[in-house]
């Protein structure tokens, strides 16, 4: 599906990122680095992810996110609410429970399937980079990607 994407590369250790139009039919085979501008490519950048956003990079915000690492492992969800209270509510596996999200921040809970070492640290505070489609909990950077897909590493 042919779309606007901004495309999360780093080169020599410094990140940047490009919003380029991609045309492809199947946008889980799509070939990010060839997406980037010749400049860019000329760097030989590593493609970090992307993720669907308009002609302006504003990143396409969906009805429910799924909170994942580098490795898809997954640390619950963000859903947006309909009707009265707060917009955006966090769910964690464990409890199946949804906690409202004040101010694009949350409490991260731990679950004890979690194999990070950096987990010992949870229930911690998160926040909603909302720009990046990313989730910070302390030195952590999680990613948020549509529940359906989207959003591709």
């Amino acid at each position: 599906m042919a779309s606007y994407y901004k495309i999360f590369y780093e080169i020599s250790g410094a990140s940047g990122e490009e919003v380029s139009w991609v045309e492809k039919d199947n946008p889980e085979n799509v070939d990010f680095f060839a997406a980037l501008s010749s400049d860019i490519q000329k760097l030989r950048p590593r493609i970090i992810r992307a993720i669907d956003t308009d002609d302006k990079g504003s990143p396409t915000v969906y009805d429910t996110f799924k909170i994942i690492d580098s490795n898809g492992i997954g640390y619950g969800y963000l859903e947006k609410l309909l009707g009265t209270g707060p917009e955006w509510a966090y769910i964690w596996p464990d409890e199946r429970t949804r906690k409202a999200v004040n101010e694009d921040a949350f409490e991260m809970q731990g679950n004890k399937l979690y194999t990070k070492q950096w987990v010992t640290e949870l229930p911690a505070k998160a926040k909603i980079n909302w720009d990046r489609l990313e989730v910070i909990v302390g030195n952590q950077i999680l990613f948020l990607k549509c529940h359906g897909g989207k959003a591709f590493f």
